[in-house]
């Protein structure tokens, strides 16, 4: 079990970003190389990815901020503090934030609709693959379900 890929001293990477990152790369590669075939200009498909990741993890932050709003209401410097941005952040803000950002892109862009969601779709699953990966990588446990994985507990 590895929860961390590389350790020097105070620094260290851990496996689960690594993957997750490596996941969004690849995913983004899949979708510019879908788009081209598809007629979509490559570096438009590139911006649009790219925008895409941006705005969800700014939109999933938002959501996690206006959650514990009561926190951060009464100690404002918190929000952009080292723990605050450590932090994760509310998968449904970074989707709405993401997919308003791409229908803002493909509209401005005149990009095909329906072939950018199709250019885009298989890629848009790499990073969940990395997160899977991750649960076995460092320390998942498997179930009798064949399709569901687990988190042990630290103690």
């Amino acid at each position: 079990m590895y929860p961390q890929l590389v350790h020097f001293g105070r620094f260290f990477l851990p496996t689960y970003g690594f993957l997750v990152a490596l996941g969004v790369l690849i995913g983004l590669w899949i979708s510019v190389r879908n788009s081209q075939k598809l007629g979509i200009d490559p570096e438009e498909a590139w911006n649009l990815g790219i925008l895409v990741v941006l705005c969800g993890i700014v939109g999933a932050k938002v959501l996690y901020i206006i959650n514990d709003w009561s926190i951060y209401a009464a100690n404002p410097r918190e929000i952009f503090s080292i723990s605050t941005l450590q932090a994760g952040g509310v998968f449904s803000g970074g989707l709405i934030a993401a997919f308003a950002a791409a229908a803002w892109y493909v509209r401005k862009h005149h990009m095909p609709a329906l072939g950018t969601c199709d250019a885009f779709a298989p890629g848009a699953s790499q990073p969940d693959a990395a997160t899977a990966n991750r649960l076995i990588i460092c320390g998942g446990w498997s179930s009798p379900i064949h399709w569901r994985i687990g988190l042990r507990e630290r103690h």
